[in-house]
């Protein structure tokens, strides 16, 4: 997906929102790769624990993240709020790829791309997305 449309608030179909910290900024005075990092972190656990119930997980199922690429684009500084939108881009078979954005304001400063493997937490193997999961993921896509 291009990076415009990533950067589309209007996108999103889940939206979370983490505070700025103070100790989130670097000696430049803006905050940190690793808290835009972890913003993300906050808007998927917040996208799987509030859409997706515990009548849809799997009795041994966690989605673990297998991938996580993040672009840069403008800097953001504290206080504030960061607000993270997250959608479905993708179902595989066992896996869920999901798109997000943080913003400041209406101003998109990074997006993301994270993939999450559902795994059977005995084997640790991959197992496959139920097909009532599946259909409540569906309509939670890119807008």
């Amino acid at each position: 997906m291009a990076a415009a449309e990533l950067a589309d608030r209007a996108r999103y179909a889940h939206w979370a929102r983490d505070t700025l910290r103070f100790s989130d900024t670097d000696k430049l005075g803006h905050i940190n790769n690793l808290a835009i990092a972890a913003y993300c972190e906050t808007g998927r656990a917040h996208f799987l624990t509030e859409l997706i119930g515990p009548d849809l997980r799997p009795a041994q199922g966690v989605f673990v993240l297998a991938r996580f690429a993040i672009d840069y684009r403008a800097e953001l500084h504290w206080p504030g709020t960061a607000e993270i939108g997250t959608a479905v881009a993708a179902l595989g078979r066992s896996s869920l790829t999901l798109a997000q954005a943080v913003f400041d304001g209406e101003r998109c400063v990074a997006t993301a791309e994270n993939v999450m493997v559902l795994i059977d937490v005995v084997t640790r193997k991959p197992v496959a997305i139920a097909d009532e999961l599946r259909a409540a993921l569906a309509p939670l896509g890119l807008r």
